[in-house]
């Protein structure tokens, strides 16, 4: 009896085991096989640069000196775009 005992105790830690070894390998299997199929980076070309903008502001800073609260102070700033892309303004802050 304590025989057959030790059988099914040895038989239940072989397929626990085997269990935990499928379970592994169907889990890394696909992304081992992904990383192989994926295509190596190509380097860098070295063709023209792609267009980027480049901005040009005539008047950096305006000193707009004493006002009367409540008062609206306006002063125009002038924005140049000298490079060959489209320039985008997105954040403007008062500074």
């Amino acid at each position: 009896m304590k025989g057959l005992i030790l059988n099914r105790w040895e038989e239940w830690r072989m397929k626990r085991t085997l269990s935990w070894l499928l379970t592994i390998a169907i889990t890394l299997l696909p992304a081992l096989a992904g990383a192989a199929d994926a295509p190596a980076q190509a380097p860098p070309s070295k063709s023209a640069p792609a267009a980027a903008p480049s901005i040009v502001i005539e008047e950096s800073t305006f000193d707009f000196g004493t006002a009367a609260e409540g008062s609206v102070i306006t002063h125009e700033f002038k924005v140049k775009n000298t490079g060959s892309g489209v320039l985008t303004i997105d954040r403007v802050r008062p500074g």
